[in-house]
């Protein structure tokens, strides 16, 4: 029911074209007598999904904000805050006022020139408006966020692989400012084999309990949708038979097999040197790659007949496939890179190596050398695509382990966060948002929400029946069954929780078993020890309370026995020989010694060995003049 226009002033909606005034209706219900502003998000759901696109603008409380221009503040890179947003817009808006009023005071100039209306007066023009804060900018965005949040934790939900790559990440949560910092937080990310990232928690550290509810809830979400059980996982660290990280992931998923992520052994590596500022460094790098994989046989072979050879090597990432190295020759390869970079020096003397940690480095990388090797009877390389050079058809290949698209992923996951700092709330909204593009990204779809798509296609398919193919080509996740999994900060929430209901419980149980322990040995009182016998127990001494009808608990007029006073322990005890009395003061050592002989006097003047010597004889006197033989 119309109740008249609403009361308040017009509202501003501030755009990349101009800020407009809009002006709506109150509305009363016949029911419950509660009054609704027209742009209220209770009326706007309630119009069909096509009329509710012809709404301009997102409202709040004082102003609002075009729905176009919001989406700009979607875009998950480093610089894009809300703060730069509202100075770009303001730069924009104060343009468009210009133009505008440079034409409303031209068209009043004309109009006065005019002698048919010298006397028409008219209203001043408009001031120039001031946006809102940076903050209010943000509020609307968070809004926005909210309103999709069940559709961005729907592109995990949807996720499934048979590699899953597990792997944290602490840059990002130190951003985190406010009541939700938490020292050693970091960011855990589950991504298949295609890239896609199937869950993103926030946890207290890496510790393996602290992400058992999350592998509990992935394991849960695989079978209840009948998605296929991921085979491999490979981890950052704790990949060994009897490490926890293994236990865990057995636990729920029993044939699978835990392997350790070649990029963080190289890394392992690497930290054998001194600094990575020497210019020797990228090349130690990758002779420690070469040691550790062998290119396959068959790139060479298929590039052989190809002439051109700068084109071969910028494609050369794509078309080759690269494979572990047997432990012995690993190991015999990388010994032997040792011996030689051990020896190395810099210019200034320095060595290469940290000769004191070297040798332990390569002995812990050379024992985790058989979890990096291939699962048996699985292909961890697939091609998708192929590219055709001089005439040749050669196939990109792309590796299924996935290291360097998860070591992407955490290089943006920063980038999430625009600005230096933020709270947890605005953390959690960049995080799930920007998560939800990537994965969007990663299967070439639209951004376009699920139910504005489904209902394009709903009303194309009725309007052209002949249609031989849908309007928008849906690339997503298949449908799924929701489960109680958390994302983001939801989930530290939870893992705080229940550590806290853990603590109450323990320190209860710990407390019941105590006083279960202290009745059960039945320790004796001080009378008994000194052999006596108390003449009444505490609780006849509790019977001379009686309970008063009206007032409460009153003390009874009765005098209370005299009990035999136990042997006082608390007497002073002898006072011990005082330790801080003043030490007899310990002879000075301070005292000038006396000096030692100097060493330093000039020393006899060694004899002088460049005299002149005796000049030796000289050979070069006449020889005698030989026998004439011409006579």
């Amino acid at each position: 029911m119309d109740s008249g226009w609403y009361k308040p002033t017009l509202r501003v909606v501030f755009s990349s074209r101009g800020a407009f005034l809009i002006l709506t209706k109150q509305l009363k219900c016949e029911r419950c007598s509660s009054r609704v502003v027209g742009w209220g998000e209770e009326i706007i759901k309630q119009i069909p999904r096509a009329q509710q696109s012809l709404f301009p603008c997102i409202m709040s409380k004082d102003f609002g904000l075009d729905r176009l221009d919001e989406g700009l503040l979607g875009d998950r890179t480093v610089g894009n805050t809300p703060a730069a947003f509202q100075r770009r817009l303001q730069e924009l808006s104060e343009k468009d006022w210009a133009e505008r009023t440079l034409q409303y005071l031209d068209n009043c100039s004309t109009k006065q020139d005019s002698p048919f209306s010298r006397s028409a007066s008219f209203p001043p023009p408009p001031e120039m408006p001031q946006l809102p804060q940076p903050d209010w900018f943000r509020s609307i965005h968070a809004k926005k966020v909210h309103q999709r949040m069940v559709e961005y934790e729907a592109s995990f939900m949807g996720v499934q692989g048979c590699v899953i790559q597990v792997d944290h990440s602490y840059k990002a949560p130190e951003k985190i400012r406010g009541h939700g910092r938490r020292k050693g937080a970091c960011n855990l990310t589950l991504m298949n084999e295609h890239g896609e990232i199937a869950g993103t928690y926030l946890v207290e550290s890496d510790g393996v309990q602290h992400m058992e509810d999350a592998v509990r809830d992935f394991a849960e979400r695989v079978r209840l949708n009948g998605y296929d059980k991921p085979k491999v996982i490979y981890v950052d660290k704790h990949c060994c038979n009897s490490s926890s990280m293994v236990r865990l992931w057995k636990k729920y998923f029993p044939d699978i097999m835990v392997k350790l992520d070649t990029f963080h052994l190289q890394s392992r590596l690497s930290n054998a040197v001194l600094t990575e500022t020497s210019p020797d460094y990228p090349a130690f790098c990758i002779q420690i790659s070469e040691a550790l994989y062998y290119e396959d046989p068959g790139y060479l072979i298929e590039c052989m007949a190809v002439k051109d050879k700068k084109l071969l090597k910028s494609r050369r990432h794509k078309l080759i496939r690269r494979h572990p190295r047997p432990p012995k020759e690993a190991e015999y390869r990388l010994t032997a890179l040792w011996d030689i970079y051990k020896l190395k020096k810099h210019d200034n003397g320095t060595p290469f190596l940290d000769l004191r940690r070297a040798d332990s480095i390569l002995e812990n990388a050379i024992s985790y050398l058989p979890c990096v090797q291939y699962p048996d009877g699985m292909d961890m390389w697939i091609s998708k695509e192929e590219t055709v050079i001089e005439g040749i058809t050669l196939r990109l290949w792309s590796s299924l382990k996935g290291s360097s698209k998860l070591e992407s992923f955490h290089k943006y996951l920063k980038e999430f966060i625009p600005a230096d700092s933020c709270s947890i709330e605005n953390y959690h909204i960049y995080l799930i948002e920007g998560t939800h593009r990537w994965n969007i990204t990663r299967r070439d779809a639209t951004l376009v929400d699920n139910t504005t798509i489904n209902l394009i296609n709903q009303l194309h398919k009725k309007v052209f029946p002949d249609a031989s193919r849908l309007l928008i080509n849906v690339n997503r996740a298949v449908t799924y069954i929701p489960t109680s999994e958390t994302f983001g900060r939801y989930y530290l929430e939870q893992q705080i929780a229940k550590s806290a209901s853990l603590g109450l419980n323990n320190n209860s149980s710990k407390k019941e078993t105590t006083e279960q322990e202290a009745e059960e040995e039945q320790v004796p009182g001080p009378e008994q020890e000194w052999g006596q016998e108390p003449e009444q127990e505490l609780s006849d001494v509790l019977r001379n309370f009686e309970e008063a009808p009206d007032d409460g608990l009153r003390l009874s007029t009765a005098p209370l026995p005299s009990l035999p006073s136990p042997p006082t322990y608390r007497a002073p005890l002898p006072s011990p020989p005082t330790l801080r009395a003043p030490l007899p003061s310990p002879p000075t050592f301070k005292a000038p010694l006396p000096s030692p002989p100097t060493f330093r006097a000039p020393l006899p003047s060694p004899p002088t060995f460049r005299a002149p010597l005796p000049s030796p004889p000289t050979f070069r006197a006449p020889l005698p003049s030989p026998p004439t033989f011409r006579a």
